[in-house]
């Protein structure tokens, strides 16, 4: 899967504001949702997953990975980046649960979630990589230390 096929610098955004997990959510869903990538119910579904499952999504120090099953209101593959200078903490006391970077991926079926996964996975598996990304400055330097892995 092509990268550049699923994310678009538009769909990235760098803000400095103190949030609750929720509103992080929501903001960090906000394109895909506004472009028609997912439908307005996606976001909320990640909330009620989280309460029953917890923050599943927040595989590396920083970064969740903001995503549901394709039946719980995704349209078409897509991923969304917000990243946060301030840390949104998903767990009082367990600082390993802030995040400032969202990634938020739709994918039409199981075969692209999981696709998308890995293809995140081996970006961000590079600590020098991730370090950049959460010391970014501007939306395109998002996009490029992303597409052109």
């Amino acid at each position: 899967m092509d990268i550049t096929k699923i994310i678009k610098k538009e769909n990235i955004s760098i803000i400095d504001k103190k949030l609750n997990w929720k509103e992080a959510i929501r903001l960090a869903a906000s394109p895909l949702v506004e472009q028609g990538y997912v439908e307005k119910r996606y976001p909320e579904e990640i909330i009620k997953n989280t309460l029953e499952f917890g923050p599943y999504y927040i595989l590396v120090e920083d970064v969740a990975f903001l995503h549901v099953r394709p039946e719980q209101g995704v349209i078409s593959d897509q991923i969304g980046i917000l990243l946060n200078k301030i840390p949104v903490s998903f767990s009082k006391g367990d600082k390993s649960k802030d995040v400032k970077l969202f990634i938020t991926f739709a994918a039409e079926c199981s075969e692209n979630h999981l696709e998308i996964m890995q293809l995140l996975a081996e970006i961000l598996g590079d600590e020098d990589k991730i370090k950049s990304l959460l010391d970014s400055v501007d939306e395109n330097e998002i996009y490029n230390l992303i597409t052109n892995f």
